[in-house]
């Protein structure tokens, strides 16, 4: 739904506020060693950036940026800082 825009009037001033349209949900393009991984990983398990390196064979930078993707992407949430990060499968499917 498309939040409609609102004129304001203060002192001898008009301003007028439009809100960009939502980003339209598109078919989600996952890799094939990301969709590897989300069909092997089971929903609430935790993995490190090295499990999902030694999953799919790529070297540990590879592997954080794929895993950044699937956050962003809602199939997996981060718990933990630093060395201790793990990313926890959610219940979303691809």
């Amino acid at each position: 739904m498309r939040q409609a825009p609102v004129w304001t009037t203060q002192h001898s001033t008009v301003s007028l506020t439009s809100y960009r349209a939502p980003e339209p949900k598109g078919e989600v393009q996952l890799s094939q060693r990301q969709q590897t991984f989300l069909d092997s990983a089971q929903p609430g398990g935790a993995y490190k950036t090295s499990d999902y390196a030694e999953m799919t064979g790529v070297v540990a930078r590879q592997a954080q940026r794929e895993l950044s993707e699937l956050l962003e992407l809602g199939f997996l949430q981060r718990r933990g800082k630093g060395r201790a990060t793990e990313y926890v499968r959610t219940d979303l499917s691809p």
